[in-house]
C-alpha cells in the first residue's frame, strides 16, 4: 500500500489506512505465529474467558444378567481461565521517508510489526519469555519441565524425538503439532536410511515446516535455543484466546514518547495493538489418570534444562 504524501490528506485518509493495515496484520499474522498458526485458538468475548476441564473420568461396566440398575458414574470439572493481554507497538515514520523512497514504506513496516507480534507471542507462549503474569509460568516449555517431560539429549536425533513423543503417548494422547529450533532442520536432513536416502524430507515449497513421524513441524521466529530443541503438544490442551484482532491506527498529531510531536517532526506513526491470552489446560490422563499435560521437549544438554 503506497502513501503519497503529496497528494493525500492524511487526516482525511487515516480511516482508510487503519482498515487496510488492520487487514494486512490479520492476514499476515498467522503466518508470523506459529502459536497461532497451530495450536487451539478460541474468541473470546469478554476480558476474562472460562474453560472447563475434566478433572475426573467416567467410569462404565458391564451389567450382570440380573442386573437391571445401571449404575452411575460421576464427572467432576475444574475451571482454567483465559485472560486477554495486550501486545502493542507505535511506529513514527518520517513523511519525507515516505515520499522519497522508492518502496512501499508503510506496507514494509506494516509487515516488519506482524513479524514482531509474531516473535512476541511465541516466545511468550513457547517459553514465558516476556509473558504477562496470567500466561502460564515458563510457557509450554515451562509446563514440561516442571512434570519431568524434558528429554537429555542422547546425541541420536531420530531416539530423542521418538522419546519425546513418547512422553505425550503414555498419557493416552497424540502428539498434534511439534515446533523446533530451525538447527533441527540441519539435523534432521542428515538422517539417512540403510540406503543412503534422506529420511526426513521438507515440505515442498515451504522450507518452515516438516513432518516428524508423520506430525506438522513449524520453526517459531521467537525460538529460544538455550533451552529447547524441540517441543512436543497435543494442542486441546494448549488454548489462545483472542480478545480482539489486530487493531491500527495512523496518528499524524500525538505526542509520541521518546520521540516528540509527530506534527512537528512531520511524521506519522502507526500504532497497532492486539488482545490475546493463553493457557494450559491440563485434563486428566486417559491411560493414567493423572493431571500432567500431554506436552514434552528435548532439552539442548546432557541433563534437562532450567526452566
Amino acid at each position: 500500500m503506497a502513501v503519497d504524501s503529496g497528494n493525500v490528506g492524511y487526516d482525511n485518509a487515516e480511516a482508510t489506512f487503519d482498515v487496510v493495515l488492520a487487514s494486512e496484520l490479520v492476514n499476515q499474522l498467522p503466518q508470523a505465529s506459529a502459536a497461532l498458526r497451530n495450536l487451539t485458538v478460541i474468541p473470546m468475548g469478554t476480558f476474562t474467558e472460562r474453560i472447563p476441564v475434566l478433572s475426573a473420568l467416567p467410569t462404565a461396566t458391564f451389567l450382570t444378567a440380573d442386573q437391571e440398575i445401571k449404575p452411575k458414574s460421576a464427572t467432576a470439572w475444574k475451571n482454567v481461565w483465559l485472560q486477554a493481554e495486550e501486545i502493542a507497538v507505535i511506529v513514527p515514520i518520517s513523511e519525507n521517508v515516505i515520499a522519497d523512497s522508492s518502496i512501499d514504506v508503510v506496507s514494509r513496516t506494516t509487515s516488519l510489526i506482524v513479524q514482531e507480534f509474531g516473535r512476541v507471542l511465541d516466545r511468550a507462549v513457547f517459553f514465558g519469555t516476556g509473558a504477562p503474569a496470567s500466561f502460564p509460568t515458563g510457557g509450554i516449555f515451562g509446563a514440561a519441565n516442571a512434570q519431568g517431560s524434558v528429554i537429555a539429549p542422547t546425541g541420536n536425533i531420530s531416539n530423542d524425538l521418538n522419546t519425546m513423543f513418547g512422553k505425550v503417548e503414555e498419557l493416552g494422547y497424540d502428539v498434534s503439532d511439534v515446533f523446533a529450533d530451525r538447527a533441527l532442520r540441519t539435523m534432521l536432513r542428515g538422517q539417512k536410511d540403510g540406503n543412503g536416502a534422506p529420511v526426513y524430507v521438507p515440505t515442498e515449497g515451504d522450507p518452515n515446516v516438516g513432518f516428524i513421524y508423520g506430525v506438522p513441524t513449524s520453526y517459531p521466529l521467537g525460538w529460544d535455543k538455550t533451552k529447547s530443541t524441540a517441543i512436543a503438544v497435543d494442542k486441546s490442551c494448549a488454548i489462545l484466546g483472542l480478545r480482539s484482532d489486530v487493531k491500527t491506527k495512523i496518528l499524524t498529531e500525538a505526542n509520541i514518547t521518546g520521540f516528540g510531536s509527530l506534527a512537528e517532526k512531520d511524521s506519522i506513526a502507526i500504532r497497532a495493538t492486539m488482545r490475546v491470552a493463553f493457557c494450559l489446560a491440563d485434563p486428566v490422563a486417559v491411560l493414567n489418570e493423572t493431571a500432567k499435560l500431554p506436552v514434552s521437549a528435548l532439552g539442548v544438554t546432557a541433563g534437562a534444562p532450567e526452566a
